[in-house]
């Protein structure tokens, strides 16, 4: 189960992560924060033209690169295959893979904020591979959007949210690994003392 992040009365925030609710206080006491929030991205070496990018607004940068990255492969537009020209013979589009693992981790991570929630539901939207489909859970309406190999490189990965809302409820990944998402306010002094 994934939790975060935590909220101090400052308002700065932190962001921890555990793989059960009980193993959070530890990881939160001992300051054990995500290691990829603090990481340092930098633009795309080869930037397709502003026109390109500005009609999927916001793609672009959850599809950049990591300052260290070795190579620099091509951004695509949403939906298009790869030419495959190289060795190795891929059904993936790289940039719709990050823009759907980055839009996961920015729930995992900001699910509390209604601008983070739409502009994920905004960016998947964008790739036609990402299906959705109105169904209910637990009595509550939900959507649940399916995203294919062209977008997750392999199997099919489910994100299930609150149709009202666009609260993350489950995401369902690596053939049936499923995580739950809880979305509560608490300060970090109350999730080291396990009072969340």
């Amino acid at each position: 189960m994934k939790h975060g992040p935590a909220r101090t009365a400052s308002g700065a925030e932190h962001d921890y992560f555990a793989n059960t609710r009980g193993a959070l206080p530890a990881q939160v006491k001992e300051g054990k924060q995500q290691p990829g929030a603090a990481r340092r991205w930098s633009p795309p070496r080869n930037m397709p033209p502003r026109a390109t990018w500005t009609r999927f607004a916001g793609r672009w940068p959850l599809a950049h690169l990591p300052a260290d990255a070795k190579e620099t492969p091509p951004v695509l537009a949403p939906g298009v295959k790869p030419s495959n020209t190289g060795e190795e013979k891929r059904n993936v589009n790289i940039t719709d893979n990050w823009v759907w693992n980055s839009s996961m981790d920015a729930l995992g991570l900001r699910a509390g904020s209604p601008a983070v929630r739409a502009g994920v539901l905004r960016l998947v939207g964008q790739m036609p591979e990402v299906t959705v489909e109105k169904t209910t859970l637990g009595g509550k309406p939900v959507l649940t959007l399916a995203a294919g190999e062209l977008a997750t490189g392999g199997p099919t990965q489910t994100l299930t949210v609150d149709a009202e809302t666009g609260l993350p409820i489950k995401y369902v990944v690596d053939g049936g690994k499923t995580i739950n998402y809880t979305v509560a306010r608490v300060t970090v002094a109350d999730v080291a003392a396990g009072k969340f």
